[in-house]
């Protein structure tokens, strides 16, 4: 019988991560409860790969969109916010982090008109974020910075540099550098700058949760979270879902709609 790739199987991978994953040297997979002895192989690494093999990129990102619909709650946001939210869950692989996800109200509707007429340059703190970013037009300020300014950091000075040269409504993108939001929100309060969005999940021990709790309490039009959690790939996740909506791809609610058929079709009776 020809084997396929479900969500029981994902779960189960899923399970065995965060009961401490491990590869034995017979190239399979073994869950290790605790600190109890190893249970029995549950999975064969061949096996996983065969599956995939059999799949198309679009049964993946389908297949891990309805594990997450599955998995919280999204009712209590709008059409837009979902898809952001469902895009950060897909690139931490962590549901939990809904509960720390904060947006202002219709910023997510304005920023994805704002990208679809073209009309918003985008901004990043630092490299590694501006390149996951899935949009043409994208300004890193880090790049063009040698020698900080008196008492700042590069990212302060990169971000303050690239924002004050560029057109009034930005988007800005912060995903990794806390004093680079400061610094976003110190022009904002001297109505030096009126950004489109600021889209801010830096990470970090020291002055993330600080600088996007500042955020949170401003007007800003944002996307951000609660606590340090964060880092370029879940913000450029967050991003790239407004790109992709700008473009009309709305991911989960396509991936639904395309699964929905198959789920009903299994059911059918003979």
């Amino acid at each position: 019988m020809k084997s396929s790739l479900d969500l029981t199987l994902f779960k189960e991978l899923d399970r065995c991560h965060r009961n401490s994953l491990s590869i034995s040297p017979k190239a399979k997979i073994k869950v290790i409860n605790n600190a109890q002895s190893p249970s029995n192989i549950v999975i064969e690494v061949k096996s996983i790969n065969r599956y995939l093999q059999q799949m198309a990129g679009n049964d993946i990102e389908d297949k891990s969109m309805a594990i997450i619909a599955q998995s919280v709650n999204l009712n209590g946001f709008d059409r837009y916010e979902r898809e952001v939210a469902a895009r950060v869950i897909h690139a931490c692989a962590d549901p939990t982090i809904l509960e720390t996800l904060s947006f202002s109200d219709g910023s997510v509707a304005k920023a994805v008109n704002c990208l679809a007429n073209s009309r918003a340059k985008v901004i990043t703190d630092v490299e590694m974020t501006r390149r996951a970013l899935y949009w043409r037009e994208t300004i890193c300020g880090l790049d063009q910075v040698e020698t900080p300014d008196q008492n700042k950091t590069r990212t302060q000075t990169g971000i303050e540099n690239a924002l004050l040269e560029s057109p009034s409504d930005p988007i800005v993108v912060i995903g990794c550098a806390p004093t680079a939001l400061y610094s976003v929100i110190e022009l904002w309060e001297k109505e030096r700058i009126d950004p489109t969005l600021v889209v801010a999940l830096p990470v970090g021990f020291v002055g993330a949760a600080e600088a996007k709790k500042l955020l949170q309490e401003s007007e800003i039009p944002q996307i951000s979270n609660i606590g340090p959690r964060g880092g370029s790939a879940m913000t450029a996740a967050a991003f790239n879902a407004i790109a992709r909506m700008a473009k009309g791809s709305f991911v989960l609610e396509e991936a639904l709609n395309r699964i929905t058929p198959k789920a009903n079709e299994t059911r059918r009776p003979k």
